[in-house]
């Protein structure tokens, strides 16, 4: 029996279960998220996850992406395995997410305190500290390619 169609077709469907794909632009990862707002946890790098959370699926009280590099698009997969450390400015309380393999990162309503916090990126025992404190966790509606609402760029490693 010829097992060469099995194989293929195997290919195949694997292939269409893909959420990222080879892209150059994308200099932090070399990858891009194409599946679209399939409900993972990798979904849609760089942009604003509380905006969409607010009316669909879990909610979060911070969410983000971690780069390497500021300039990378929405979309493009970010870096995995880094702490991002929130600190409370009035109880010195700190949590900490780490960044998922499309780096983002993300901490339930029920995990964060209230009030003003300070936040940064730990990497490689380095740390990068954001000056001034926050009171609202959508990350990536400030921390973009470009900027904005003072924000100099994206949220990267130090």
């Amino acid at each position: 029996m010829n097992r060469l169609p099995y194989a293929f077709v195997a290919v195949l469907f694997l292939a269409s279960c893909a959420t990222t794909s080879a892209d150059s632009s994308c200099i932090s990862s070399g990858t891009r998220w194409t599946g679209g707002n399939s409900g993972s946890s990798a979904m849609n790098p760089g942009t604003d996850c509380i905006a969409c959370h607010a009316s669909e699926g879990p909610k979060y009280a911070v969410a983000g992406t971690v780069y390497s590099d500021g300039s990378d698009a929405d979309g493009c997969d970010g870096i995995a395995s880094v702490s991002v450390e929130l600190k409370s400015v009035d109880t010195g309380e700190t949590v900490t997410a780490t960044s998922n393999g499309a780096g983002n990162f993300y901490l339930a309503s029920n995990k964060m305190f209230a009030g003003k916090y300070t936040a940064r990126v730990i990497a490689n025992g380095k740390a990068r500290a954001m000056n001034t404190p926050q009171s609202i966790g959508a990350c990536n509606a400030c921390h973009t390619s470009a900027g904005a609402g003072g924000a100099p760029g994206r949220v990267i490693i130090p």
